[in-house]
């Protein structure tokens, strides 16, 4: 059985295994005015705590066992609980490199990041010559519009 986690973002709540499926819990946009995430394993800066995590307008209210009012409750069902991850130095993901060429390959390493739970991601370039640099950047143009969007995650720069 593949071991699941939640993430929270700005783009919602979804769930991840580790097959690659995910599916998300709950979109941004959707009304609510407080979300609370029981039943979970909520990964901290420095430990893991079972506690409830509420969340307010797609952002992290708090991280506490007291009892907050809520409009909508999801049951984590003993999974990690976390907020996305960031990867500020990322070249590539899933046999795919963002200096590959065009927009496809960046498409493939993105999504590959995002179903492991990275949210944001800062695509690298690699040491070559001129015109393979500025072809990468023009593809990274293009495909930079995709960011946050059809299961890609968020794209902050390349570097």
């Amino acid at each position: 059985m593949a071991a699941n986690i939640f993430i929270v973002d700005i783009f919602g709540i979804k769930r991840y295994n580790y097959g690659g499926q995910i599916k998300y819990i709950f979109k941004k946009g959707k009304s609510f005015t407080m979300l609370k995430i029981f039943g979970g394993r909520v990964i901290c800066d420095k430990q893991i705590l079972d506690t409830c995590v509420y969340i307010d307008n797609g952002k992290i209210y708090a991280i506490t066992d007291e009892n907050l009012p809520y409009d909508r409750l999801i049951d984590a069902e003993g999974n990690y609980v976390s907020a996305g991850f960031i990867d500020t130095h990322v070249h590539g993901g899933g046999g795919a490199d963002f200096m590959d060429g065009g927009v496809e390959p960046m498409r493939i390493a993105a999504k590959t990041h995002l179903m492991h739970g990275t949210t944001s991601i800062c695509p690298t370039t690699l040491a070559s010559s001129y015109a393979t640099l500025k072809q990468a950047l023009l593809d990274f143009k293009v495909f930079q519009k995709e960011s946050g969007k059809g299961g890609v995650p968020n794209i902050v720069g390349m570097h």
